[in-house]
């Protein structure tokens, strides 16, 4: 793997966490969560969007798996 697939592999931890937490939170809903994610991780749109599905996506994973 490259250094930057990595770097981004590790804030995909820590942004998958971060939303697990908002989930939890009840604070908005996840269609919210991408504005969070620009705000807390200076984001920009299109990645929160893009971050923020792959995390519904996982979820989704995890559901079917379960």
């Amino acid at each position: 793997h490259s250094r930057l697939e990595n770097t981004m592999k590790d804030n995909y931890i820590e942004y998958f966490m971060y939303l697990d937490m908002l989930q939890e939170s009840g604070e908005t809903n996840m269609f919210g969560a991408p504005s969070y994610l620009q705000i807390n991780f200076g984001l920009d749109k299109r990645t929160s969007y893009q971050v923020t599905q792959d995390w519904m996506q996982s979820k989704e994973r995890e559901r079917n798996n379960a």
